[in-house]
């Protein structure tokens, strides 16, 4: 009897650390985002070049000449107004959800 209750205090104990994010747990905290998207004239369906696109924590990134942008190291759960504002004035604007850890892909059309 003596040598089950030692199994027994032994799977307990590993269970324990695992629940408690000993083991195995803290590269999921440590885990981030990513958002990429186009922004495209609302009239024209073009890309923008070298439109700056703000986030809703302030992290600001710029297009591509294809109209591109990508943001990397996110924090989960982040969400609000995604910006995109043109050199000329024009912008335009996305409501993000709460981010995940995979990848979102989004297209931000811009006009007046």
């Amino acid at each position: 009897m003596k040598h089950y209750a030692l199994i027994a205090v032994l799977s307990w104990g590993a269970c324990a650390c695992s629940c408690t994010g000993e083991r195995g747990g803290g590269s999921e905290a440590q885990a981030d985002a990513e958002v990429s998207g186009t922004v495209l004239d609302r009239t024209t369906g073009g890309p923008i070049a070298d439109a700056r696109v703000t986030f809703p924590d302030g992290r600001e990134v710029r297009t591509n000449d294809a109209g591109r942008f990508s943001a990397t190291g996110l924090p989960l759960g982040l969400s609000g107004e995604l910006v995109a504002r043109a050199g000329d004035g024009r912008v335009g604007q996305i409501s993000l959800r709460p981010l995940s850890r995979r990848h979102l892909e989004v297209v931000v059309y811009v006009g007046l």
